[in-house]
């Protein structure tokens, strides 16, 4: 094998960090120029252009993903913060809740992949039955009360604070759900 398409081969391998948008528009005016730059006979590209291109490639990957509004995306990762916390607190009695803890981490996903509707419906539910074990009261599916815990933590499923402070992270979410359901078309059900 001749040195020049090893060599383009390898430049391409490099050119595989860039976007497949990116590499289509410029890919082969870029593999013309580095393969035309590079010393004759050589096989394999020079470090500091292949550690160039990996860079380079990454720099682009993110600017192309940061095109959205920065107001939208920050409600969407404020959204899945609350949501995630409200899930791990969720989770070390998920023996005792199972459903729960699994409709909660549905929630998670769905706000993840952007499917706002889902994600309210659901965390709407988790959010009722957090409200009622906190109460004190039934929801759903009996639930024995207090939801003792497993042997990660030692005190009962909201045995350490008020209904009224574990619905406000299920609210917080809710509210930024419909925020983001006004600024940003939705998504799957």
């Amino acid at each position: 094998m001749t040195a020049v398409p090893l060599l383009e081969r390898r430049y391409r391998r490099l050119l595989l960090a860039y976007p497949s948008g990116y590499r289509r528009d410029h890919g082969d005016e870029l593999l013309d120029v580095l393969v035309e730059s590079t010393a004759p006979g050589r096989t394999r590209p020079p470090l500091r252009e292949a550690v160039g291109l990996l860079l380079g490639g990454a720099r682009t990957r993110a600017v192309a993903l940061a095109t959205g509004s920065p107001w939208v995306d920050g409600v969407h990762l404020g959204v899945t913060v609350v949501a995630m916390s409200n899930f791990m607190t969720l989770l070390p009695y998920a023996g005792a809740l199972p459903m729960w803890s699994a409709l909660s981490a549905l929630s998670v996903l769905a706000i993840l992949r952007g499917w706002i509707r889902t994600a309210a419906a659901l965390t709407a539910l988790v959010g009722l039955k957090a409200l009622a074990v906190a109460s004190g009261r039934q929801f759903g599916e009996m639930t024995l009360l207090p939801v003792h815990p497993s042997f990660l933590v030692e005190r009962a499923l909201y045995g350490w604070t008020t209904p009224a402070a574990v619905i406000s992270g299920y609210a917080l979410v809710l509210a930024g759900l419909m925020l983001l359901a006004v600024r940003r078309p939705a998504t799957l059900w």
